[in-house]
């Protein structure tokens, strides 16, 4: 499993162990504690806005995204309204536009 993989259908994806339950990252097709098989699964993760900013109009900030245990990843996201430093929010929505990964939180 690709990171592309897992935004591609406009919700965020990660691989959980299909024998220990683990959450594996950053993705891949083994689990990282068992090496059993994983299944991409939708989870409501946690998104921690590090740095935000406004340019014509548009919200975008630098979020911290925790994948459970298994770590936590850095992403830049557009916001339909301002979001504030050390806020919480969610991931909307995400997918790929000309080959490029893209987040929206709220």
């Amino acid at each position: 499993m690709r990171f592309e993989d897992c935004v591609a259908g406009g919700e965020l994806l990660v691989p959980v162990c299909n024998k220990c339950g683990a959450v594996s990252w950053p993705p891949t097709g083994r689990c990282s504690s068992c090496l059993g098989t994983t299944s991409p699964e939708r989870r409501d993760l946690e998104v921690t806005v590090v740095a935000r900013s406004k340019r014509d109009g548009a919200h975008f900030c630098l979020a911290r995204v925790v994948v459970g245990d298994a770590g936590s990843f850095g992403v830049v996201a557009s916001s339909r309204k301002e979001m504030r430093a050390g806020g919480r929010a969610r991931i909307t929505g995400c997918g790929m536009r000309g080959g490029r990964p893209y987040f929206e939180v709220g």
